[in-house]
């Protein structure tokens, strides 16, 4: 299963959290040490703390989703006769919701359709669908539904 750009923008999300947690936990704590009376210093101590937690909590609650919807797509790959290729994405949240990437090179794709882009009860998966080309036009077939998938 390949992984998308998704779950690559959630870890780095999280890297860059804990990279300025780490920052300004040292910003902190030298400038802790320089306050002179130690009732203060303890309550600022608590106040930084407890201020951290909550960030935590609140950043990671977006970067859980964002990699969770990373591992819920089902991307496939369909090949032509012709050897031109096709990538389609079923969506996490919404099984309905298609995407359809289409081969500009070697190694890349663009997003050609995006949506609800077959009937509710078509099953989408590399096992029901195919792809044909005819004139120069590249037609996606899942079950009974038909999606042209223009270059």
């Amino acid at each position: 299963m390949a992984l998308s750009g998704n779950f690559y923008a959630g870890i780095l999300f999280l890297l860059g959290v804990a990279a300025l947690g780490t920052g300004l936990g040292i910003i902190a704590y030298r400038l802790i040490h320089r306050i002179a009376n130690l009732a203060v210093k303890r309550a600022v101590s608590i106040l930084i703390i407890v201020v951290t937690l909550a960030a935590a909590v609140i950043l990671s609650i977006p970067t859980l989703v964002v990699i969770l919807t990373a591992f819920g797509s089902v991307p496939f790959k369909e090949v032509s006769g012709t050897g031109e290729s096709v990538i389609v994405v079923r969506g996490s949240w919404d099984p309905d919701h298609i995407e359809i990437w289409t081969q500009e090179g070697p190694f890349l794709y663009s997003l050609k359709k995006s949506g609800v882009l077959f009937s509710e009860n078509t099953p989408v998966s590399s096992a029901t669908c195919s792809l044909i080309s005819e004139d120069k036009e590249l037609i996606l077939i899942c079950g009974d539904d038909q999606e042209p998938a223009s270059r």
